[in-house]
């Protein structure tokens, strides 16, 4: 219930709108046979993956699915139970994972134990057609080897891939207007600390994963990807520093900083910051840094000058 990434994926979204019950009965998954959900893209065209136990698991429900009105669509073997990218308000069920808060209707193929879920069926068959996975990717293998080295036993409840892209500099944009009883000249002063707050940060990765990770209590575990170690540790230092400079007092706990294990001559800056809470529910390490993202306020992964 702590789940806050990719939150508008339809799994996830139901099951935080009615609750474990009502999940079990509409989405015909009994919540134990389901090993994760991933997905990517944006409402209402994105993709959900369900992860389940099995093959058998993932054909059962693929039956089940047939059994509450989904029909084959097109030669390739999906099912769907309506028309695409339509809202249907008669068939509206937040709770429903098939269904949506609008009612729109899914589209479903298996593969092995996945049941790939969609908003259009026609994208379907090109997730099916064999392409390495993501996690075959050397930047993302390497992040992922690094996030195993610190998450160790614990669990990782929620993680996200990122880019580059995501330590883009940010500008405070509320410096762009001038307060009240204000200058110019006091506008131009909070631009220029903006300016300036922007352009320090870390150095440069190739990408990384950031995961929500329960050991004896919540934290936050990262993985930034680097070309060599000796980059990647001196990553992993300005991060924590970052870190401590610029998240707020309920985000700071104890924290590890390091980096991984080569692999394919990359090497990982691995960041663990962990808490003393021991509710499961609730992650409020994990809950600031989402939060402060949601806002543009992290800038922890900021690309810079290094202080």
């Amino acid at each position: 219930m702590r789940t806050q990434l990719r939150y508008e994926l339809r799994p996830i979204a139901a099951l935080h709108a009615g609750g474990v019950a009502a999940w079990e009965a509409k989405s015909r998954v009994p919540l134990d046979q389901l090993g994760s959900v991933s997905g990517f893209g944006s409402i209402p065209d994105n993709v959900a993956i369900w992860s389940l136990a099995d093959d058998t698991s993932a054909n059962s429900l693929r039956d089940a699915l047939v059994a509450d009105g989904f029909a084959p669509v097109g030669e390739q073997g999906a099912l769907g139970n309506g028309t695409p990218m339509v809202p249907d308000l008669r068939n509206r069920d937040p709770s429903n994972p098939w269904r949506s808060a609008v009612g729109a209707a899914s589209f479903v193929m298996t593969h092995g134990n996945a049941v790939v879920q969609a908003a259009r069926p026609e994208v379907l068959p090109i997730l099916m057609d064999g392409q390495r996975s993501v996690a075959e990717n050397t930047i993302v293998a390497t992040a992922l080897t690094g996030l195993e080295q610190s998450a160790g036993d614990g669990w990782i409840v929620q993680a996200m891939v990122i880019s580059p892209a995501f330590g883009a500099g940010r500008v405070d944009f509320s410096s762009f207007t001038v307060p009240d009883g204000g200058s110019s000249a006091q506008m131009r002063e909070k631009i220029e600390a903006s300016l300036e707050a922007s352009a320090k940060g870390i150095p440069f990765y190739l990408g990384g994963v950031i995961a929500d990770v329960q050991l004896d209590g919540p934290g936050v575990a990262i993985a930034l990807v680097y070309p060599d170690c000796t980059t990647a540790g001196a990553a992993a230092e300005a991060i924590a520093k970052r870190w401590v400079e610029t998240m707020p007092e309920t985000a700071q706990g104890k924290m590890t900083v390091t980096s991984g294990d080569s692999v394919n001559g990359l090497c990982s800056a691995l960041v663990t910051v962990f808490g003393s809470s021991e509710a499961s529910s609730v992650n409020p390490i994990f809950k600031a840094l989402f939060e402060m993202d949601i806002r543009g306020q992290f800038s922890v992964l900021q690309i810079g000058a290094v202080d």
